[in-house]
């Protein structure tokens, strides 16, 4: 397959064979590599982007590092994303496993939260503590969360 690209007043010139065409011509193709980590950082995204990765199972799709930098998630943006991860648990309910389409590798996970305060700590702490060996770890940045909470969670988290 040629590709031909033309514009106005310049002679049609052939392009050389592209990616799709490597096996026609002989090139032999890197192996395919699944992804493995993913990120998104942005301080203007927040609950809409939870309810993505909720939905789109993005902690059970075979991942083993995500990292989630949203600005404007609020409380109710780390419940749904708390609620994701209890989805990973042995423990989970009949209709969160059944969910969870692939197998779960995912070991490290970073969350940044600029709005999210006490209660979307504990929620993300409470999922952390249910998903039992699922993660390895579990970094947070909740920007709105008090000292005390904050104490309370690295008390309980160094503890397990």
């Amino acid at each position: 397959r040629a590709v031909a690209t033309a514009q106005r007043g310049v002679p049609a010139t052939p392009s050389p064979p592209v990616a799709s065409d490597a096996e026609e011509v002989g090139e032999r193709r890197p192996p395919s590599r699944p992804l493995r980590k993913f990120g998104l950082v942005n301080a203007t995204l927040g609950i809409d982007v939870a309810r993505v990765a909720a939905a789109a199972n993005l902690f059970a799709s075979g991942l083993t590092e995500v990292t989630l930098v949203l600005g404007r998630a609020c409380d109710e943006g780390a419940a749904i994303l708390a609620n994701a991860i209890g989805a990973l648990s042995e423990e989970a309910s009949d209709a969160a496993r059944a969910a969870t389409t692939y197998t779960s590798r995912l070991s490290t996970l970073r969350l940044a939260l600029g709005a999210a305060g006490d209660t979307g700590l504990a929620n993300l702490e409470a999922a952390w503590a249910k998903s039992g060996s699922v993660l390895e770890r579990l970094d947070l940045v909740v920007g709105g969360a008090t000292n005390d909470a904050i104490s309370r969670v690295a008390t309980v988290a160094g503890a397990s």
